[in-house]
């Protein structure tokens, strides 16, 4: 088992920990230097002194870009355990640390998480991580649909087997580790959660989490999700709008109902043929670009059988979203666009679902 820890800029905390870890375990201990400078080098050589191995970047690159240069590392270098990932700033004890790393030995292919306590019970917890965490917690537990009490908590366990997927995720800064939740599911790994110390100083500020910069960037990562389904639903209602109010004479917010209506078609099943091709054609053009958005925005590019799935999966819900809307149109005389609202507020989740479980669900 390697202990990995990400280090900018660090102080003393870091060599304290260092030597703690030391003291109980015979773990590997991996630092990656983010780019620190010339002003830390004498922490880093203490590091080295205390049997650490240290891993260096000239230029500051972010946390995911260090996290990734250090599984890559023990990828090269043949890890047979796994990886626990601690912060250098004192946030986590050894004790945790070490804890972690005996669980995810026990636990292939699962993610353990530190969880915090953020209660408001535990004393000293900044008034900026509690709001942070409460508000990024809701939101992912929303559009991702796992729930993680701490999803931004720096202590993380992989086992071996985790390694090859985790160097995929993209992302360099402090988004990456909110890009490894959200795929979670889609490479194959559960998600535990192990109560940790909140070890919260007084008076330091040692962490680099731009609380703006990266509060958008961490966002971002979740926006993604919701943005690509909301930019494919516009253009398929569009089209189909189109369609339906120019071409096949289904009115847009009213349906003709009477033997004397001139769209004689209603009247010999023109509506369900003219609702056929407006459902088709706009679901051609909208899942066309959602499947493009989705695997090169969100989902981080899928398999060689995912065009494949997507098609299968555009088929059916193509097939459920006409005959959910034959009888409000055909039947009961609802106007179009409400029914197509309804249908597409009744499959957007089975669309969403799927597609993050089943067609860009990545090998492992």
């Amino acid at each position: 088992m390697t202990i990995l820890i990400p280090a900018y800029q660090p102080d003393a905390r870091m060599t304290a920990l260092v030597r703690e870890l030391r003291a109980a375990c015979g773990h590997r201990i991996l630092i990656a230097d983010d780019g620190s400078g010339p002003a830390y080098d004498a922490l880093f050589q203490e590091a080295r002194e205390a049997g650490c191995t240290v891993l260096r970047f000239e230029a500051n690159r972010g946390k995911g870009a260090a996290l990734k240069h250090g599984f890559a590392y023990l990828l090269a270098e043949g890890e047979p355990a796994g990886v626990v990932c601690a912060d250098c700033d004192g946030q986590h004890t050894a004790a945790d640390i070490l804890r972690l790393a005996d669980i995810a030995l026990a636990n292939p292919g699962v993610m353990v998480l530190g969880r915090r306590d953020f209660s408001g019970g535990s004393e000293g917890v900044p008034a900026r991580s509690l709001i942070g965490n409460t508000a990024t917690r809701i939101a992912f537990a929303l559009i991702v649909g796992v729930r993680v009490y701490d999803v931004n908590t720096g202590l993380r366990a992989y086992s071996a087997d985790m390694l090859e997927s985790l160097t995929r995720v993209p992302g360099d800064r402090f988004e990456y580790e909110m890009n490894l939740l959200t795929r979670c599911r889609r490479l194959g790994f559960r998600v535990m959660e192990e109560p940790i110390a909140t070890v919260y100083e007084r008076g330091a500020h040692t962490s680099h989490f731009r609380t703006f910069t990266d509060a958008l960037r961490v966002g971002a990562a979740l926006a993604r999700f919701a943005l690509s389904a909301l930019a494919a639903f516009g253009v398929d209602m569009a089209v189909y709008g189109a369609i339906a109010h120019f071409g096949y004479g289904i009115a847009l917010w009213r349906v003709p109902s009477g033997p004397a209506d001139p769209f004689a078609l209603y009247q010999a099943g023109g509506v369900a043929a003219g609702l056929f091709w407006a459902v088709a054609a706009a679901r051609l053009v909208s899942g066309t670009l959602n499947y493009t958005l989705n695997r090169r925005l969100v989902f981080g590019g899928g398999t060689r059988s995912s065009p494949v799935k997507y098609i299968l999966l555009a088929v059916l819900i193509l097939a459920a979203n006409y005959w959910l809307q034959l009888p409000l149109i055909g039947w009961w005389n609802w106007p179009a666009m409400p029914a197509k609202l309804l249908a597409e507020a009744v499959l957007f989740a089975v669309s969403f679902l799927a597609q993050r479980t089943f067609v860009f669900r990545e090998k492992r």
